[in-house]
């Protein structure tokens, strides 16, 4: 499977060929699965709690590179940062028996502004209490990664002062 995904040439905000195809391939194995407006590829299996989402993205840096497995090594542009953890998600996925909600959550856009887990803020799968992320980390277990954050402060002198109320967002 990781050999045939590779081939799939998927830059950010081009993973429309390799979600279809991720989509074909679950839909034969699960009945919930879908693609969002963001073309994120989506798939639950079980009910209930906890909910617990196996993250993955299917973008990769933009430049195709060949792929060919060689000497036991596989070779090509994704193989590491994304498509080998996501493939190991979709494998992990298809073989569980959750005793809550599994999300399989198959992102756009990561390489780039992070669409597609941005639409997921906003809706879609259930809400997790656990998120799982493939994203590498020289083999070490990441409890912590960069993001953003975004805040809206209000400030005001005080009913004695003419100034008015300042707001900033950052």
């Amino acid at each position: 499977m990781l050999m045939e995904v590779l081939k799939i040439y998927s830059p950010p905000h081009g993973e429309a060929e390799l979600a279809k195809w991720l989509h074909a391939y679950l839909r034969n194995h699960v009945d919930d699965v879908w693609i969002d407006a963001a073309g994120n590829v989506l798939a639950v299996k079980g009910r209930g709690v906890p909910v617990v989402w196996l993250h993955a993205h299917m973008d990769t840096v933009p430049g195709p590179l060949p792929v060919r497995y060689e000497n036991g090594v596989v070779w090509g542009r994704g193989a590491v940062d994304d498509k080998g953890p996501l493939v190991a998600y979709v494998k992990a996925f298809l073989e569980a028996e959750p005793r809550g909600t599994l999300v399989l959550a198959l992102v756009t856009a990561e390489e780039d502004d992070s669409a597609g887990t941005e639409a997921l803020l906003q809706g879609g799968p259930p809400r997790p209490h656990h998120v799982y992320v493939g994203e590498p980390t020289s083999l070490h277990v990441a409890y912590a990664y960069r993001g953003g954050a975004r805040s809206t402060s209000s400030w005001s002198r005080g009913e004695a002062t003419p100034a008015p109320p300042y707001t900033a967002t950052s």
